[in-house]
């Protein structure tokens, strides 16, 4: 009769036992330098890409071996124009076509859209990850692999645009400028200028932006991961 009342008790105290205290678990969330470096390459590819596509230094040659003028996908400078009276003059000025219409080739247009689209949308996602520093654990792994994939189509658009170019240095413009021997991927006396190199810089941002975000995908997952193995554990 005592060992039964000593198991009867013994069950009772089990019975009343208050579950582990299980600790606040918080949301994973990327690491402050990862975060920082993202970021900052994020801006610095964006903008290098964005204001290397407004300038019209994509190209550069000369006119009857005197006048500079270079070319962008929808602006120029020194360029030839007519005036009022039907003579050709040249303007010493960088300007945009006066409408679409007026790019002198249909690769121009193609990547003056591609090009405009993928700067303006890695742009979007630079300051999606500025503005997120201000919100604690806002980066979690479905959010950044959402930002990941914004960047890459934002690399695949720019890379696209500038691979187009090249298609449209046959048009009659750039033969006055660069000579009868220029064609399609072959830039004849001309050379790549300025804009051209800063928009290669600015992929090679977004290509370092794309490898930075795929790993910092990876380790909130495996945080995730972590996270929810402990819980198992206490739970059990």
């Amino acid at each position: 009769m005592i060992i039964q009342d000593e198991e009867a008790i013994e069950l009772n105290k089990r019975s009343h036992r208050r579950p582990p205290r299980q600790l606040p678990v918080r949301p994973p969330r990327l690491s402050f330098c990862a975060y920082i470096f993202w970021t900052v390459c994020s801006f610095v590819g964006s903008l290098l890409i964005g204001i290397g596509y407004w300038l019209p230094y994509w190209i550069r040659g000369t006119l009857h071996q005197v006048i500079d003028v270079s070319f962008g996908s929808f602006r120029r400078c020194n360029y030839p124009t007519l005036d009022e009276q039907g003579r050709i003059q040249i303007v010493f000025e960088c300007g945009r076509y006066r409408t679409f219409e007026d790019i002198p080739s249909f690769a121009w247009k193609v990547s003056t859209i591609l090009i405009g689209l993928g700067a303006a949308s890695s742009l979007l996602v630079a300051f999606i990850l500025f503005f997120a520093f201000c919100m604690p654990h806002s980066l979690r792994s479905t959010n950044a692999r959402v930002l990941v994939n914004f960047q890459l189509v934002s690399f695949l658009l720019v890379l696209s645009g500038c691979a187009l170019y090249p298609l449209g240095w046959g048009n009659q413009e750039v033969r006055d400028v660069c000579g009868t021997k220029t064609m399609a991927y072959e830039i004849g006396t001309c050379s790549l200028s300025d804009s051209a190199y800063m928009m290669g810089i600015g992929l090679l941002f977004l290509l370092f932006c794309l490898i930075l975000g795929l790993i910092s995908v990876r380790k909130i997952r495996r945080q995730s991961e972590k996270q929810y193995n402990n819980l198992v554990i206490l739970d059990r």
